[in-house]
C-alpha cells in the first residue's frame, strides 16, 4: 500500500518535531516498516538532489563555487 501525500507529510512533520519512530507509529497508526521505508526514500531523494545541485554549481562558472566545496567571493560585474 502507498501512503497518501497527506500521510507522508504527517509522518515527516511528526519526525521533524523530534519524535521517535515508535512515537510516530503511535501518533499516525502507520507501521514502523513503512515509516522506515519512507525515511530511506526521502534520504535518497535528498542525496540525489544535493549531488545535482553540487554538479550545477561546479559547472556554473560564476565564481560562487571553487570546485572543492568552498564558497568563494562573487566576482563583481561592475567595471571600476
Amino acid at each position: 500500500n502507498k501512503l497518501t501525500k497527506e500521510k507522508r507529510i504527517q509522518v515527516l512533520a511528526t519526525l521533524v518535531e523530534v519524535n521517535s519512530i515508535r512515537s510516530t507509529v503511535r501518533m499516525t497508526g502507520i507501521s514502523k516498516n513503512t515509516i522506515s521505508k519512507l525515511l530511506r526514500n526521502v534520504a535518497a531523494s535528498a542525496s540525489n538532489t544535493r549531488m545535482k545541485l553540487l554538479l550545477v554549481m561546479m559547472q556554473d562558472g560564476n565564481g560562487l563555487f571553487d570546485g572543492l566545496g568552498k564558497a568563494s567571493k562573487p566576482q563583481s560585474t561592475i567595471n571600476q
